[in-house]
């Protein structure tokens, strides 16, 4: 069961880090030791540590990136007609 959540956030996963935590978690369990990893991945024991307990508290979840960013304040007519009025003017200042 955890092979196939690791499988899957991996495969479908688009960030280098979160797959790099999620490899790390999958080598641990499939009996890799911390001295056979960190070379591999390039990473430290407590990286190895920390993940696997986010993973174990939970889940695939707790291997994503905590921060996705903001929304923005416009929408996207908004933020076109002030790329558009930006845009018509030659010269503009912030006074």
């Amino acid at each position: 069961m955890w092979m196939q959540l690791l499988d899957n956030f991996i495969k479908n996963s688009k960030d280098k880090r979160e797959i790099q935590r999620a490899t790390a978690v999958k080598m641990l369990l499939r009996g890799y030791k911390h001295q056979e990893i960190m070379p591999i991945l390039g990473v430290s024991s407590g990286f190895i540590s920390k993940w696997k307990k986010a993973f174990f508290q939970k889940g695939v979840d707790g291997l994503k990136l905590g921060y996705q960013g903001s929304v923005g304040m416009l929408n996207a007519v908004q933020t076109a007609e002030v790329m558009e009025w930006l845009n018509s003017k030659d010269t503009w200042t912030l006074n």
